[in-house]
């Protein structure tokens, strides 16, 4: 009720506020009311604009409510308002920083202004710049949600009705003046041990860089060395400085170099992990297709897994592992992390003690940590973790789960994976790609280095309802941005209502389904590349400007992967929108080397408004609201798939390439191409460009290079076959 009475209160104000009227130069002369500076009579009046960017050059954008009169549902400025009148410009960048984000503005940089003019307002922008990392609190009825952007992300998304325009006009002026504004500046940057300088080196500066050295120069595993970064103005002058410890550790033994994990034997597979399972309940999660928990105590409590009491844990172990081959999570936090002083003891017993058990998969320190307001803190508790179980256990995975992607640059440096556990608000305002783009921007921050898992919400929770059309949504969506696992939770009942996973028929009849074979079918199609793909439309990440990966919002209402398993075609359609969709299809290959003439299609799982669809070249029906939908195609003439394995490779008018030249290329079953100088000891990169078109012009007369072609597998980049991808010329 007070909520209400205030937001009626402030509307009926609004209009009678009163803002400065000013010059060109921002003198105050005159002042006018908001009703009468929005309505066409140009009165200038001043506003700010303050960009947010987090240590690593990304800024932040927020995402306009749908209720918003103007530009509903796009990506707007950081941080945006008017000056009052009688209150400075400063003043009004840091009493807006608080309204929109409850960020506490301390270190606003001025930057300049400039005039903007629209069919009903005339406005002197003012624009300032502020470096944060979060956390952020939006105000949610202005803003739904907000997370950063990536300069590169920015222009790929900036044509496709992603942002505001205003936004846009100010992003471009912005990177303008940065870019003017660093002529002559440098970064000097030193590794050092100890007084031992490993690295010193200087580079010419821009308002966002990536600089790579040798891991090599790190030998000792687990050492701190110090990287310290200087920003010098022309004049030799530091203007900024970033000092960081850094360590090297290997990847542990029961992960692979592509992020795939192995079992107790050995062996690799996908994870599926439960949460909040209780003890009694393994065997019904083992036959649900849980094969990864995170150790839980018993519904009585006689069973508890935490630290200090190093004989239950072993016991879960042993009746996950042995008796339904489940591997496990062990819990090594409480109320606080691992890394707590007061849990540090009970850490190290737990995991001396269970290091060598064949069930266990890795550690889990904390839960959500960076929801914590003490971010420093927690982030020198994570790295206490890891340190203290690495020195005692070099083999298995020590990982947090993680929901703020404002720190996920930290999750990364803090763990050997990220898991993701974006959990829906409601049933209305999360499935338009939510899942996706979690886990699209955690790899995206891990630079496809480290795995992504998804947490899933599977019980009813707040303003969500946990059905079974939303479970295999939001599993659709991971496995289209390729997530290297995902998991439930909670899988026990969580309270007396019977709130679970196990406890729901609607969610149980779907992974049913997906045990059948077509979650092991979707990985294969997905995620490891397994299966050939036939065609797709989706969001799968773009790879530009070396390593960055470039998260793409495709704005169709659906996607769709169509895949070659023993022969046989099938396709999944997952729809996005909360109402039924109509969706047009065309059945021809992505290298147009396969053109499916009249078919059949038959609904293997999920819901469509046909059991059988009939056509002639394109598959025409609708998709319920939010389904995903897999279909098995038989064509009347079996075309012959093996054509498409064979299209591998880097192809110039058609014809494979045997000699490498400057011009136009074009990519067949392979992400992107990337090109090395090979003239000296160790291969240079050159540049990586991306699939599926790209033009070479880098090519220098008497220059050896070599080609590489890489495939997107889970997490990581993996070579294809290097006799028939890798391509020599002098």
């Amino acid at each position: 009720f007070y909520y209400f009475c205030r937001k009626y209160t402030k509307s009926l104000l609004m209009d009678s506020e009163l803002f400065p009227i000013v010059n060109e130069n921002g003198d105050v002369i005159g002042k006018a009311t908001r009703k009468e500076c929005h309505s066409g009579t140009f009165l200038l009046h001043p506003v700010v604009h303050i960009h947010i960017f987090n240590a690593q050059g990304q800024v932040y954008l927020q995402h306009r409510s749908m209720n918003k009169d103007i530009q509903p549902g796009k990506w707007d400025t950081s941080v945006g308002g008017h000056i009052d009148y009688g209150e400075s410009r400063d003043d009004a960048a840091r009493r807006e920083c608080s309204e929109e984000l409850g960020v506490k503005a301390e270190n606003l940089e001025f930057l300049y202004t400039y005039m903007w003019k629209s069919s009903r307002e005339h406005e002197l922008v003012n624009v300032y710049r502020l470096i944060y990392d979060g956390p952020f609190y939006p105000d949610g009825a202005e803003v739904t949600e907000g997370r950063f952007f990536s300069a590169e992300e920015i222009e790929a998304l900036s044509e496709k009705d992603f942002f505001t325009p205003n936004f846009l006009y100010d992003w471009h002026k912005l990177v303008d003046f940065l870019d003017d504004n660093y002529s002559g500046y440098s970064y000097d940057i030193f590794i050092t041990d100890g007084s031992e300088i490993l690295l010193d080196e200087s580079i010419a500066a821009a308002d966002y860089i990536e600089y790579e050295f040798d891991v090599d120069l790190l030998e000792t595993e687990g050492k701190e060395y110090t990287l310290d970064v200087y920003l010098k103005d022309s004049q030799g002058n530091v203007v900024e400085s970033l000092n960081k410890d850094i360590y090297r550790y290997d990847r542990p033994a029961s992960m692979t170099k592509t992020g795939q994990v192995k079992d107790g034997n050995g062996n690799i597979f996908y994870p599926v992990i439960g949460y909040h399972c209780y003890y009694e309940d393994m065997g019904k999660a083992a036959s649900y297709g849980i094969n990864v928990l995170r150790s839980y105590g018993s519904a009585d409590g006689t069973i508890d897994p935490r630290v200090g009491n190093v004989g239950d844990m072993i016991k879960f172990l042993d009746e996950a592992w042995y008796e339904h081959g489940i591997m496990t999570m062990a819990t090594l936090y409480q109320t606080q992390s691992a890394g707590h002083a007061t849990m540090l003891a009970g850490v190290r017993e737990m995991v001396t003690a269970i290091k060598d058990h064949p069930g266990l998969l890795g550690y889990l320190v904390q839960d959500e940590p960076y929801n914590s307001l003490e971010t420093d803190k927690i982030t020198e508790e994570l790295k206490t973790a890891y340190k203290e179980i690495r020195a005692i256990d070099p083999d298995h995975i020590i990982a947090h789960v993680a929901n703020r992607p404002q720190h996920w640059d930290k999750s990364v440096d803090l763990s050997d994976m990220i898991i993701s556990d974006r959990y829906p608000a409601s049933n209305e305002t999360y499935f338009r790609n939510l899942q996706y783009n979690y886990i699209s921007n955690a790899k995206a921050f891990s630079r496809g280095e480290k795995p992504v898992w998804n947490l899933i919400q599977a019980s009813t929770f707040d303003d969500y309802n946990a059905t079974g059309v939303n479970l295999r949504n939001m599993i659709y969506q991971t496995m289209f941005a390729a997530g290297d696992g995902l998991g439930y939770i909670a899988v026990s009942a969580a309270d007396s209502s019977g709130n679970g996973l196990l406890n729901n028929e609607d969610e149980l009849k779907v992974l049913e389904g997906l045990e059948n074979g077509e979650l092991a079918d979707s990985v294969k199609a997905f995620v490891t590349g397994e299966y050939t793909t036939f065609c797709e439309l989706s969001g799968a990440p773009l790879l530009d400007n070396y390593t960055d990966f470039l998260l793409r919002l495709v704005p169709e209402s659906y996607w769709y992967k169509a895949f070659i398993k023993n022969n046989q075609l099938y396709l999944l359609v997952l729809n996005h929108e909360n109402e039924t969709v109509d969706v047009s299809i065309p059945l021809v290959s992505t290298d147009e080397s396969i053109a499916i003439g009249n078919f059949t299609a038959t609904v293997v799982d999920g819901v469509s408004t046909a059991e059988n669809v009939s056509g002639n070249g394109t598959l025409e029906t609708s998709i319920p609201a939010r389904e995903a939908v897999m279909y098995k195609i038989t064509p009347e003439t079996i075309p012959d798939y093996s054509k498409l394995t064979g299209l591998r490779g880097m192809f110039k008018d058609g014809e494979a390439v045997t000699t490498l030249a400057n011009g136009s290329y074009n990519l067949q079953g392979a992400k992107f191409a990337a090109l090395y100088d090979i003239s000296g000891d160790v291969p240079q990169l050159v540049k990586i460009y991306p699939a599926k078109d790209f033009e070479i012009t880098e090519l220098e007369q008497g220059g050896k290079y070599m080609v590489k072609l890489f495939s997107w597998k889970g997490s990581l980049f993996e070579d294809l076959t290097p006799e028939e991808e890798t391509i020599v010329i002098e």
